[in-house]
């Protein structure tokens, strides 16, 4: 089999109020499975911004860290949590970085991801099911690293409560636990293909990241 090209994909939790913001470097790495391709994420960053930092200091990090990656030519997808008051950070992100590459990503109640011409729709109960399936099928893969020992906790703090019609409503954390990590993660990872482009399309110059971002 052909070498297969590596994108990534950048998750972007935008932290309100006393929440902190975090953001997922995430690598795809297509793998052969017997007689077929199997997408595969490897988070080769992953961090939380200090509590307090500021909307144009996160815009700065993330405005660095696009720079980098692209000049590798290692930008696929760029996804940006709009929800709520995020837009002003959204606006200023975009001024670092070109629009055809951001999506805004808007949480809702329930289990569905919805495309629309604005952005993504994305339900946080689907968000974190697809992470847990992307876990259990061997697919979401991390270094050993404190980051990734926090984001492992916040995973476990996730429940989804129903309602008296077992509708499921918004996917909640319990009282007292962050999820910001888990977030950008499942921002990076919410889907293998962003949009019709197929990564075998891409070029197949783009190596990996790992080494990339110290």
């Amino acid at each position: 089999m052909t070498t297969t090209p590596r994108a990534t994909f950048v998750g972007v939790e935008i932290g309100m109020n006393r929440d902190p913001s975090a953001f997922a470097v995430a690598e795809v790495d297509q793998r052969a499975v017997e007689d077929r391709w199997e997408t595969h994420f490897v988070v080769r960053h992953l961090e939380a911004l200090p509590h307090g930092c500021s909307y144009p200091k996160l815009a700065s990090r993330v405005g660095g860290v696009y720079a980098k990656l692209k000049s590798r030519g290692a930008v696929w997808r760029i996804f940006i949590d709009a929800t709520g008051s995020g837009q002003p950070a959204v606006d200023l992100i975009h001024e670092q970085i070109p629009s055809a590459q951001m999506t805004t990503v808007y949480f809702n109640h329930g289990d569905r991801r919805t495309v629309t011409e604005d952005g993504v729709i994305l339900g946080k109960a689907f968000l974190v099911t697809r992470l847990k399936t992307l876990l259990q099928a061997g697919r979401l893969h991390f270094p050993e690293n404190e980051a990734s020992s926090k984001w492992v906790e916040e995973l476990s703090a996730f429940n989804t409560p129903r309602d008296e019609k077992a509708n499921e409503r918004y996917g909640a954390f319990r009282v007292g636990h962050r999820d910001e990590l888990v977030t950008a993660v499942g921002l990076a990872t919410q889907v293998d293909q962003p949009d019709t482009t197929s990564v075998w399309d891409l070029a197949d110059t783009w190596g990996p990241v790992k080494d990339l971002l110290r």
